[in-house]
This record gives C-alpha cells, structure tokens and sequence, in this order.
C-alpha cells in the first residue's frame, strides 16, 4: 500500500513538473521567437487584411524590454538583432499606450526627411516611385465603399509593396504633410492603405526603436469577421479566406 501510494506520488510530481516545463517553454517561446497577433483595423490593405491571424517574428530585431508581457524591465535596453530596414512591416507598442499594438510600413530610419505631397511620399527630397497596377473598392471609415487605386511603391534601397490610395482630394492633410525630420533612435511609419490609416503623419509621430517588438511573416488564418466563423463550415465560402492559410507574409 505504501509503495502504490509513492507511485501515485511520484506520478503526481512527474505531471506537475512537466506542465510547469510545458508553461515556460510556451511563455519563452512567445517573449522570444513567435507571438500571435490579428489585425483589427484595414490600415494594412491590400498587404494585411482585418481578420488575419499571423505570427511575428520576434528575434530579428533583437529584443528589449517591450518584447515581454507587460513590458517587464528584463533587459537594459535592445539586445542582439538587427536594426529595421525601411520597406520592413513591423510591430509596434505605441507610445500613448503599451497595451496595444500597431503594425505599420517603415518609411524612414534615424536622420531621413519624410514628406507627402499630392499622396507621393519624398524621402530625403526624392519621390518615391509609384506604379498603378489596379483598382480596388475599400470600406471608408464611415461604413461605405470608396473607389480607390492600388499602386507598387518602391523604395530607395529596393525594396517594393502593394499601397492603396482613395480620392479624398489632394487637399487631405495625409496627402500634404510637413517635412519630417526623424530623430536618433526613432523611426517613420506610414499605413498601406494611406487614407485610412493613423500613423507618422498624424498623432502617432515618430515610434522609438525600444518600442519595436518584431515584423510579421506568417498568416496561419484569415477570416472575414471573426475566428468564430471557423466554426460555420456551411458559410466558409464567404467567411474564409482559405487562400490565405499559411501564407509568408512578403509573399502576399
């Protein structure tokens, strides 16, 4: 009876031991290699859409106090990785609150001059490149749809992505900005779907390099509303965007 009783025992301690294990690797994973995240909002369009689910890589830009839950101070400042590149689809906290998180395009980098005019963005006095290649409709932020253009915007350094532009008027305070200048240690950013998008030019400002979590590479789901319609098999047709699956975000 004794040795059923230590068995019983040692089995119990064997079971706990593993799920603290199972809790650690799980929690170490998500501060340091891969974390979850699901856009909210269509800033992102035609790249990212509301209702993907993906992964963000997080040791590419190193990691930093902000890497953790609640933004615990593990870290003197950023260890390993590298810095940002413009062109890069990153991750953020933002500044007026750490709780929540954005992802934008990186634009400018520490000492460039970032300016819009006419919806051409200017980086360090040169416009960037644009090509039209299509014609989109987009929910307006008032619930309607808007006709807008989709362009390939390239960078100084190579670098090109898909943008969307609605007809505001060029008059739009996000198509005539002032002339950014970024500061040591923080960067630019600017939405993909560039009407409709809070970001460097307006409230956001500039994002400082400690608050960069990581950029996002992998869409694992894509619904249209929520993960709830997974469960409406009979209306995967419209709700799920199966094509999506799995797909490497600089690949969409």
């Amino acid at each position: 009876m004794t040795l059923f009783k230590r068995k019983k025992k040692d089995r119990k301690k064997s079971w706990l031991r593993e799920l603290i294990w199972t809790i650690v690797i799980v929690v170490a994973a998500r501060a340091f290699l891969l974390e979850p995240f699901t856009i909210p909002s269509g800033s992102m369009m035609p790249n990212l859409l509301i209702g993907d689910y993906l992964f963000v890589n997080k040791w590419r830009y190193g990691w930093c106090k902000h890497s953790f839950v609640f933004s615990l101070p593990l870290l003197p400042g950023r260890v390993f990785g590298s810095a940002p590149v413009a062109g890069d689809t990153v991750v953020f906290r933002l500044p007026s609150d750490l709780n929540v998180h954005y992802v934008k395009r990186l634009i400018g980098v520490p000492g460039d001059r970032v300016q819009v005019k006419d919806g051409i963005v200017f980086l360090n006095g040169k416009p960037l490149k644009q090509k039209e290649v299509e014609s989109y409709n987009i929910r307006s932020a008032v619930g309607y749809d808007k006709p807008a253009r989709a362009f390939i915007e390239e960078l100084p350094n190579g670098k090109s992505y898909k943008i969307l532009r609605a007809d505001y008027g060029k008059d739009t305070r996000a198509n005539n900005t002032e002339e950014f200048v970024v500061p040591e240690g923080h960067y630019f950013f600017l939405g993909d779907n560039r009407d409709n998008s809070a970001d460097s030019r307006f409230s956001l400002g500039f994002v400082s390099e400690e608050l960069i979590v990581g950029t996002p590479f992998l869409v694992f789901l894509s619904v249209n509303e929520s993960i709830l319609d997974l469960l409406k098999v009979s209306e995967w047709s419209k709700n799920v965007r199966l094509e999506r699956f799995f797909s490497f975000v600089g690949d969409i």
